[in-house]
């Protein structure tokens, strides 16, 4: 048998349960090899009945001494019976399952599992699951796996097939081990059909642990062989020729009206060492929000625009690309031809032929290759917030260019492990916040003091603090669930701070009047700004000092500060308020209270991660990340062996 055939070959798997196999995603030997249980029910600890008290839920073996159909006044049936061992006995009961007086009978020695009933005094177990003790129990008496199902696959059913199939694994003619032995001796990894047999049945939690090592280290080796590979394409391309004159360059620093960070000379420093090499830079430059991320882009930009070549910065977002126009015009004083080219632009081919700097949206994509002749560096911010769609467009578009230098900007704190997934196999320089900027203060409001707050924030509007409001949607139908919208948000602001200015910002707001609203907020002509996450990344209004969230469950760890990345960017004294309803969700609780306490971007993303995983940390979708069963890449220590391991095999492929 091969692991490409169809599930139909296995015993017991017929066309009718193959199609709903199918809506499972198995359509073949491999797919139902490789359906990972999502968790384990551990019922090998047996209880005896004497032992057993109101707060368990046993499992215990135990013989029918008596089960009989008894019918209610619905018409119904419940299953009443009483069971024993050595120690004692105790009754069991089950509803409207009148077949169970066949499938069991009085004598029978049976697994029991499931909770007792905690309205009797003495124990009785309501609705346990059963089976009959054999020489090999797959669903009860072990740690048992549970599976994604659909309709018409029963669990049970389920492990039955994966059961035969584990037991005959040596048999799957093209199920081959191709990790060399010293590779798994040196990382301490499992066969790969033990590894198989033991994830789906395992004997101990160490079986499991080391079962998913080796099945997620596969998974993840497969993603490193393919960025080494990328890697090696790109230093075998030529780079363009930039020569760094390091008076001009010192010069400007000299001008700027703040003095650089050591960590944002030591990214520049790591930037200029890579134009001296042969082939094209690959960067990613990752730092916190208000770090200066930018600044350093530009510094990069100039010796590029010196050498005679283009720089193309690419935003996510035309509210982000004006940012960064305003910004960079006003550190180059007119000295170099900057121009902003998004969907509303106007730039002649002349324009875009001869500007220094092109600041866009993904709409420079749509532009014809001739236009770009010259490109040096193209910077990306953010690239992991453009769509799939748009990511597919850059990668196309940057393998028809001449492998220019690029420079990947993040404000997202990322752990290193995950940034060189996430980004492919690149070197990263990391810039921290100035040590001068002072820390947000955070605060989780509860309801019932949220009312209490807003004589407070009239105050801080009084004396010249500005507040962005931020909510998960731009008007309620936009979900099905009761979340604070921006249009209802804006209506109840806008009634409780009559003496204010308050304005609504979203994604859906024209290009020209979203600038006509970033402006005023910046002259302080509005107090208040209610808004989605659209001014999530990069807005500076430096007179900001306190951001409201409302929701505060519904975003990630890492987004939220974000968020928080857009007060206090003066150097001004600023605050974080966070609502949310779920008040009683432990578990929601406890997140935002750790964000509440932690100020480092990394330790933040780090512990989203362990709680919520990458899909929902970064996006699936927006991040490209791939469809991983096991691994995970909040398992920082198993993706730095993996790397490792990818790095030892790629080598060794090569001599």
């Amino acid at each position: 048998m091969l692991t490409t055939d169809k599930v139909t070959t296995l015993a017991f798997v017929g066309q009718k349960q193959a199609q709903k196999l199918e809506r499972l995603g198995i359509s073949t030997v491999r797919d139902l090899l490789y359906h990972i249980p999502k968790y384990y029910k551990d019922t090998s600890n047996i209880k005896t009945l004497s032992s057993l008290t109101k707060e368990d839920s046993p499992t215990v073996i135990a013989r029918i001494k008596e089960l009989k159909n008894i019918r209610i006044r619905s018409g119904k049936f419940i299953q009443k019976g009483i069971c024993y061992d050595e120690s004692g006995e105790i009754p069991i009961t089950w509803f409207n399952q009148p077949y169970l007086t066949k499938n069991l009978r009085v004598g029978d020695l049976v697994y029991l599992s499931g909770k007792l009933n905690p309205k009797t005094i003495k124990p009785e177990m309501i609705s346990p699951e059963y089976e009959i003790v054999k020489e090999k129990n797959l669903h009860l008496g072990r740690i048992v796996p549970v599976y994604n199902l659909t309709k018409g696959i029963s669990v049970k059913w389920l492990r039955a097939r994966l059961d035969n199939l584990t037991e005959e694994i040596a048999g799957l003619e093209d199920l081959t081990d191709t990790l060399d032995n010293k590779i798994k001796e040196k990382f301490v990894l499992l066969d790969l059909p033990v590894s198989l047999r033991k994830i789906h049945f395992p004997d101990s939690t160490t079986d499991i642990i080391e079962s998913r090592k080796r099945l997620a280290f596969d998974e993840l080796l497969e993603i490193y062989f393919k960025l080494l590979r990328e890697r090696e394409k790109r230093l075998h391309s030529k780079s363009p020729a930039i020569k760094i004159e390091h008076l001009i360059i010192d010069e400007f620093i000299q001008k700027l009206p703040f003095q650089l960070t050591k960590s944002q000379l030591l990214a520049i420093s790591d930037i200029f060492k890579d134009y001296a090499k042969p082939y094209p830079m690959h960067r990613l430059l990752q730092g916190d929000v208000g770090s200066g991320k930018t600044i350093v882009a530009l510094i990069a930009a100039l010796p590029v625009i010196k050498s005679g070549f283009q720089t193309i910065i690419l935003t996510p977002t035309s509210v982000l690309a004006q940012q960064h126009f305003s910004t960079i015009n006003t550190f180059l004083n007119g000295k170099n031809k900057v121009i902003l080219q998004t969907s509303a632009s106007k730039n002649s081919r002349e324009d875009i032929e001869n500007s220094d700097i092109i600041i866009s949206t993904h709409s420079i994509l749509y532009q014809e290759k001739e236009l770009l002749k010259r490109l040096g560096l193209l910077i990306i911010d953010e690239e992991h917030r453009f769509g799939v769609d748009q990511r597919k467009q850059l990668v196309d578009y940057f393998n028809r260019l001449n492998r220019p230098h690029l420079l990947n900007l993040t404000a997202t704190p990322i752990p290193r492990s995950v940034a060189l997934s996430l980004f492919g196999q690149m070197d990263v320089s990391i810039i921290e916040k100035p040590k001068a900027r002072i820390p947000v203060k955070t605060f989780l409001v509860p309801s019932s003091k949220k009312d209490d707050s807003i004589s407070w924030l009239k105050q801080k509007i009084k004396e010249g603090g500005q507040i962005f409001w931020i909510c998960p949607l731009i008007d309620e139908s936009d979900s099905d669930n009761p979340m604070m919208s921006v249009e209802k948000t804006y209506s109840e602001v806008k009634e409780l701070f009559k003496e204010f200015n308050v304005e609504f910002l979203h994604g859906k707001i024209k290009s020209n009047e979203k600038d006509r609203i970033l402006k005023d907020f910046k002259k302080n002509k509005i107090q208040i700004l209610v808004s989605t996450t659209v001014i999530e990344v990069g807005i500076d209004m430096p007179n900001a000092n306190i951001i409201i969230i409302e929701n505060a469950e519904m975003f990630g760890l890492a987004q939220l500060h974000q968020l928080r990345g857009r007060v206090g960017r003066n150097n001004q004294e600023a605050w974080c308020l966070l609502y949310s309803k779920l008040e009683n969700d432990e578990n929601v609780m406890s997140r935002l209270k750790y964000f509440e306490t932690e100020k480092n971007g990394i330790k933040i993303a780090e512990y989203d991660l362990s709680q919520r995983g990458p899909g929902e940390v970064y996006g699936t979708i927006q991040a490209g990340i791939p469809n991983l069963k096991v691994a995970n890449f909040s398992n920082l220590e198993l993706m730095d062996i993996t790397r490792r391991a990818a790095e030892i095999i790629y080598k060794s492929k090569l001599e």
